[in-house]
């Protein structure tokens, strides 16, 4: 299957043009990132194009009671406010089990899960 950028309005056709500006092409660093942007934009278009299949996964979360819409609040008592904090703190942890406690929208109270991480 071909693919042509030109054919269709993206970000790429911008980084494409610098990288073909002889004017902009005398800064390296400048050149370098936009290589760079250029590869990624260019996977991104290029995986819109391609077939994706539904697949199922068991994760440790499955295991759990844990429905759809948790926000999770803290972990083992320690807040949680975004990704890199949750991300952070499950990286740091020694123990395989681990307590999440959490909220769901509209419902009173925090709920708390045990959650075994790792290889079972």
């Amino acid at each position: 299957m071909h693919y042509n950028l030109s054919d269709v309005d993206s970000i790429a056709n911008h980084f494409l043009l610098s990288l073909r500006d002889k004017t902009l092409q005398t800064d390296r660093q400048r050149f370098r990132r936009n290589m760079q942007r250029l590869g990624s934009v260019m996977a991104y278009e290029v995986s819109k194009k391609l077939g994706y299949r539904q697949t199922s996964v068991e994760t440790p979360l499955g295991r759990t009671r844990m429905q759809d819409g948790f926000i999770i609040v803290s972990i083992n008592g320690e807040q949680v406010r975004n990704i890199q904090e949750l991300s952070r703190l499950l990286s740091t942890l020694e123990d395989s089990t681990v307590q999440v406690q959490g909220i769901y929208p509209g419902s009173d109270g925090t709920y708390t899960y045990p959650l075994t991480l790792g290889d079972e």
